[in-house]
């Protein structure tokens, strides 16, 4: 524990913020657990813990400010049902657009699950049981770590949105097989999420931009527009 307050204290000396130390210890925690579930250290001495004797993992500054109102979120959602974007771009541009505003809108209706878990997202037992009402998952980034299952109501806004741009419904197909566009490794499947990421960042910026919006929204700002 002293070790760790002690390289807590040099991180943050060399002008490292707090947000970089709680990767690190985070990071140093995955490995400590995996070595005493291995059995080669006990939980005596476990450094970690919100008790004053413990080290606190420091929280960094969060990105909640970071979101689009609801009615910022109505508009796009209008320019989507009414596919009304800029005229002067080219033909490949708008539908790209379409595309990518579509999936931006679905992470904001899926109460802001990621685009991984819309990457993997299928219309499994659940889907057809709820009678095509609502989708049901595990986040992709815990599900090593918990097996809780997320339901998502589909409500009208995203079914219309869903007409538009999943695939149609068959029993354990992909609501969106053009992210993993066919990648079959886990490694291939993650390039094809990121690259998904920038594309929809790239596009929907540019679209709000055409509309004298001075934010630079990502995918991350749908999880923080959902929480708000």
């Amino acid at each position: 524990i002293e070790d760790i307050r002690m390289w807590e204290k040099k991180l943050l000396e060399s002008g490292v913020s707090k947000t970089t130390v709680g990767m690190y210890f985070r990071a140093f925690r995955v490995i400590w657990n995996a070595c005493e579930k291995k059995g080669y250290i006990t939980h005596v001495g476990y450094p970690f813990g919100k008790d004053s004797d413990k080290v606190t993992i420091p929280k960094g500054n969060t990105r909640k400010k970071y979101y689009l109102n609801v009615e910022q979120m109505t508009e796009l959602y209008r320019r989507f049902i009414e596919k009304r974007y800029p005229q002067e771009w080219d033909v490949d541009w708008r539908e790209n657009t379409h595309y990518s505003l579509g999936l931006f809108l679905v992470q904001y209706l899926g109460n802001g699950f990621n685009l991984a878990d819309a990457a993997h997202l299928t219309y499994n037992d659940h889907y057809f049981q709820s009678g095509r009402q609502s989708f049901q998952f595990v986040r992709q980034k815990t599900e090593d770590r918990s097996e809780m299952e997320i339901v998502i109501p589909i409500i009208p806004e995203l079914q219309v949105i869903l007409k538009e741009i999943a695939a149609l419904p068959q029993k354990g197909t992909l609501v969106f097989p053009q992210i993993y566009g066919g990648a079959d490794t886990p490694d291939e499947k993650r390039k094809r999420v990121a690259m998904e990421n920038q594309n929809i960042k790239k596009r929907v910026r540019r679209l709000v931009k055409s509309m004298d919006w001075e934010v630079q929204p990502s995918c991350t700002w749908c999880r923080y527009s959902g929480g708000t």
